[in-house]
């Protein structure tokens, strides 16, 4: 939801690609060996990751200029969902041993106001209200990373967005990746395009078999237990046709392939013109 408080941007506002300024600095308290290669190569007009060091490397911090006129629990909060989904956007990238990047808190620029971190935070949405109005001059040729492409997707595409989410939240489990797999068929459903499960299998280069198996195993407590998306059953339901998965071979074999393939063909068909859209 977004917060009516919230002062709006100009709605005809024209940001540069290469130095849209930011009131709000938060430091990034995980890290792993690979940030500093994922900072030098990830462009971005969502989120901005530099190292604020002096003397080592390793001293992360990220901002956005979508949250330039919040107060600081605001900031905190809409950080918090731009981090998610970015989160999610490394999980599909590098997989399972992925860990989140965490943030502390934040500070203002300008002034020694912070932006904390609460047990209740604000009702902010992920992005500003008119962040489809937003408009940037072309004229510095900067182009986004990947990455970038795939949070930038994330202002208009209503099935990417979730996707992030979900896995920046909740991380790879049975129940995520079913959420997963229910977007992954909303979306065929809505662009009416075959969303039977050999469909949806064949996105992923896998087999109808390989996913009866990931939803006999993520709907089954019997063999998933606790990790399963329903509870104990009256009646067993052990299935001898069906291969129980571990959640290792159900992220690797089954539906990490099937995810990556939709992102990169979903990008790939939209990306285009929703980026030549802002550009003026």
């Amino acid at each position: 939801m977004s917060n009516t408080n919230m002062p709006a941007l100009p709605q005809s506002a024209v940001r540069s690609l290469t130095n849209d300024p930011a009131e709000w600095i938060f430091p990034i308290q995980k890290t792993a060996s690979w940030m500093n290669d994922f900072v030098n190569n990830f462009d971005s007009i969502d989120i901005r990751i530099w190292d604020d060091s002096e003397d080592q490397v390793g001293q992360y911090v990220a901002t956005s200029s979508h949250l330039n006129g919040m107060s600081g629990p605001e900031a905190a909060a809409r950080m918090k969902s731009l981090l998610t989904v970015l989160n999610g956007v490394l999980r599909i990238r590098r997989g399972i041993t992925f860990l989140n990047l965490e943030l502390g808190n934040g500070y203002r620029r300008d002034t020694t106001a912070q932006a904390q971190y609460g047990l209740v935070m604000p009702a902010v949405s992920i992005f500003p209200a008119n962040v489809n109005k937003i408009r940037y001059s072309k004229q510095s040729n900067f182009k986004l990373s990947d990455d970038g492409r795939r949070v930038f997707m994330c202002r208009s595409d209503p099935w990417l967005l979730p996707i992030f989410e979900v896995l920046g939240e909740e991380g790879f489990s049975f129940v995520s990746l079913y959420k997963v797999l229910d977007t992954i068929t909303g979306s065929l459903k809505a662009d009416n395009k075959p969303y039977q499960k050999k469909d949806i299998a064949a996105i992923g280069n896998v087999t109808k078999s390989d996913l009866d198996n990931f939803t006999y195993t993520a709907n089954n407590y019997h063999v998933a237990g606790t990790s399963s998306r329903h509870g104990k059953q009256a009646a067993s339901s052990i299935s001898i046709q069906s291969k129980v998965l571990s959640i290792t071979e159900a992220v690797d074999t089954v539906m990490l392939p099937i995810i990556r393939n939709f992102v990169t063909q979903r990008i790939g068909a939209t990306f285009p013109q929703a980026w030549q859209a802002v550009l003026i």
